[in-house]
């Protein structure tokens, strides 16, 4: 299917539309945590001596990007970046609506399709996966090349076989949680060739996907591998059971509203039969998910959990949806809209200042985000204040904000854990040791955690909420007291270090 420049130029301009509605977070907040390696790569003040940063990458090829990004455009390279995602993204399930759908003219309703796109996006429920898990979302992420998954399907459908599986790999190769999807879809693209006997192609794309996906398990394999099988499950414990029950146990985050778009994923593969590029490759992945989804549910097996199987979702509902609600634009054109030529360019006319207001309402909320964070977040400056003296602190560690908005090394905190089993251990011991200092209720508690806490990482600084009994502490000089937090500098409490 070809199409002509102006066709091409004006779904890219919609598409950068609705890249630019989905709005952004400032950096640093939510999941951003991803960069404290680029960071620390770029010099970023003392983040290069965090424990975290120290740890072996589980995303090496995202830290890169991000890393020379960052160099040579500073964090403006990312904004950008996050957008080009958004944007593919959006080109993509055009093209694999449009050549489902291959008999219709698209030009009569591509105003409505891209508005309803984006408000798919805005309100989220068909536009995001199951357990939490998402492509597009205002942190920029590794995640979020997940769109390359999206446009593989869509090179696939239209006969673009090695670009196929050159984005499949490479998006399994920025974020590696994504290398069961790359096999699901490989099996997918497979099965299409063999039923339809293509075994040229069937060669090729099966060769060149051992090719490329070999130093990604080599990689994983030579620095994450622990054969002592009682880490490996304690770990796969911590993780699946502990840190993220809600992205890995189907029985925390399975509910009704899963039902649904289970039948709007049904409905979709229903609308796809005709064209098998997109029916084959997709009921595989569908069917393989549920199988995987329904054993972990029923044994609770913390390994496959942690494979995520249902990571799939995350772009089979943004797919589908587009599908289910193309068609019934498709309808709703055929009945009403051709009937009234008035009422056809009226309702273009109000589509496409819909998709200019969400559009620049998108930016807004960046905007407004950035602006919002820095007047509720104004702790981190001082503590900034005191950088040349600050080592390492320990903070509470549901204040995950503070490493990268100061750019100072902490003891440990919530959000981020490390990938490697061993590593995964240490960092929930410190977890426990943060909380248990903390939460301590009595003076020589205290001390013997703090002691144990300096065996691990020497300390400088402790950040504690003015409420808390803080007896260990309560003789020393506080460096300032706002916010309802105080900040201590150790080395000037001689009863405690």
């Amino acid at each position: 299917m070809k199409l002509n420049i102006t066709e091409e130029k004006k779904y890219i301009f919609l598409s950068l539309l609705f890249a630019l509605s989905i709005g952004q977070f400032t950096f640093f907040e939510e999941n951003h945590v991803n960069l404290v390696r680029s960071l620390a790569n770029n010099d970023y003040l003392k983040l290069s001596e965090d424990w975290l940063a120290n740890q072996i990458d589980h995303t090496p090829l995202f830290t890169f990007i991000s890393t020379y990004v960052i160099k040579y455009t500073s964090l403006l390279g990312l904004n950008i970046l996050h957008v080009v995602l958004s944007l593919i993204c959006s080109i993509s399930i055009f093209y694999i609506c449009k050549i489902n759908f291959s008999n219709y003219d698209f030009k009569k309703i591509v105003l409505f399709w891209f508005l309803i796109l984006l408000l798919l996006f805005k309100e989220k429920s068909f536009a995001y996966g199951v357990a939490g898990q998402y492509i597009l979302n205002p942190a920029y992420q590794p995640s979020m090349f997940g769109v390359l998954i999206i446009s593989s399907l869509a090179c696939f459908a239209y006969r673009r076989e090695t670009l196929s599986i050159i984005l499949l790999i490479l998006s399994a190769s920025i974020h590696p949680t994504y290398i069961i999807q790359a096999f699901f879809l490989i099996c997918g693209y497979l099965m299409y060739l063999l039923i339809y006997k293509d075994y040229k192609i069937f060669f090729k794309i099966s060769f060149l996907s051992l090719i490329l996906i070999t130093p990604i398990i080599f990689y994983l394999f030579t620095n994450f591998y622990i054969s002592d099988l009682q880490v490996n499950l304690e770990a796969q414990s911590i993780m699946a059971e502990k840190r993220i029950p809600h992205h890995a146990m189907a029985s925390t985050w399975f509910s009704y509203k899963d039902l649904q778009i289970l039948l709007v994923i049904t409905l979709s593969l229903c609308l796809t039969y005709k064209e098998k590029r997109l029916f084959i490759p997709l009921s595989f992945v569908v069917l393989i998910t549920v199988i995987l989804t329904a054993i972990q549910y029923f044994t609770s097996n913390n390994f496959l959990g942690l494979l995520f199987p249902w990571r799939s979702s995350v772009y089979l509902v943004p797919i589908c949806s587009m599908i289910v609600l193309t068609k019934l634009l498709i309808i709703a054109d055929n009945k009403y809209l051709k009937s009234d030529s008035k009422l056809n360019l009226y309702s273009a006319v109000l589509a496409f200042f819909l998709i200019i207001f969400l559009s620049m309402n998108g930016i807004f909320e960046g905007y407004k985000s950035n602006k919002n964070y820095k007047t509720n977040y104004p702790i981190s400056n001082l503590i900034k204040d005191h950088e040349k003296d600050i080592t390492r602190m320990l903070i509470p560690a549901k204040l995950e904000q503070i490493r990268l908005n100061t750019g100072l090394p902490i003891f440990i905190d919530w959000k981020s854990a490390p990938f490697k089993n061993d590593a995964v251990i240490e960092w929930y011991d410190r977890i426990e040791l943060s909380n248990s200092f903390f939460n301590a209720s009595n003076l020589e508690d205290q001390k013997k955690l703090i002691i144990q806490i300096n065996n691990k990482e020497q300390i400088s600084h402790i950040l504690i909420k003015d409420n808390d009994k803080n007896l260990v502490l309560k003789d020393c000089k506080y460096l300032f007291k706002e916010y309802g937090y105080v900040f201590y500098n150790l080395t000037e409490c001689h009863n405690v270090m």
